[in-house]
């Protein structure tokens, strides 16, 4: 029986009260395993203190471990700590697909009309690393206003626009590292009849650009096209995109 003491509120972070009563969480745990043996950690409760406190807490593990002992939530040394957390990582993906799972049944309240998904990733790396150790691909949706479909990879995970599924009425915008052809011909084939967009940023000559006729599309010359009838007088049928498909681009 573990002697504790009063911790602040900070310290305790009550996740468990921002929590559904389903699931099971203790179930999931063993399921997961999470929880394996009786000793240190014995409740489902025990990982989701201590892995905000070494994580987002900012805490080392070594003062994880000394301020879970008197706090009352287990005994452990640092690398007994670090292979619980180790292990948790299972429990912890299971809790937030079924919190997301649940959430995507919720009537929509922010955003009505077409499924605009801004989408980003971003590259965490632990200390002493020369490059990215993982990056977290993270949809934001603005019809239930919050991240759909989040996805965590090694370092080597690529960013793409058809990672998450087809959602009905989507359209995506995303930066430039998304701007690859295989990837947005992928995500823009029709998915149950739902017509699908996707807003893209990229640079001039990153991509082989056609007109909707297939035929190759000179960029550095239309735009030339544009000045030169921009400067001149306005004359009818001289403006750009008089000619059927001039403007249609693909990739």
């Amino acid at each position: 029986m573990l002697n504790t003491i009063p911790s602040s509120g900070a310290d305790r972070l009550d996740i468990l009260s921002r929590l559904p009563a389903d699931p099971d969480l203790n179930a999931l745990a063993r399921e997961t395993k999470a929880i394996q043996r009786e000793r240190g950690i014995t409740d489902a409760a025990d990982p989701l203190r201590l892995g905000p406190m070494h994580g987002p807490g900012g805490k080392t593990l070594k003062e994880t471990s000394a301020w879970a002992y008197p706090s009352g939530v287990a005994e452990l040394k640092a690398p007994a700590l670090s292979d619980r957390l180790h292990r948790s990582v299972a429990f912890f993906d299971a809790l937030t697909s079924r919190l997301l799972s649940a959430r995507a049944a919720a009537r929509p309240t922010v955003w009505h009309g077409r499924c605009l998904h801004p989408c980003d990733s971003s590259s965490p790396s632990q200390p002493g690393s020369k490059g990215a150790d993982w990056r977290i691909h993270a949809p934001y949706d603005l019809e239930r206003g919050g991240f759909s479909y989040p996805e965590l990879t090694d370092g080597k995970g690529a960013e793409s626009p058809d990672r998450s599924p087809p959602a009905k009425g989507e359209a995506m915008i995303a930066d430039r590292g998304y701007a690859k052809a295989a990837a947005m011909a992928r995500f823009l084939e029709p998915a149950g009849g739902e017509r699908r967009d996707l807003i893209v940023r990229t640079g001039w000559n990153m991509l082989r650009l056609e007109t909707a006729e297939g035929a190759p599309f000179d960029l550095i010359a239309t735009l030339k096209r544009m000045r030169t009838a921009s400067e001149a007088p306005d004359q009818p049928g001289d403006q750009p995109g008089d000619q059927p498909g001039e403007w249609a681009v693909q990739a």
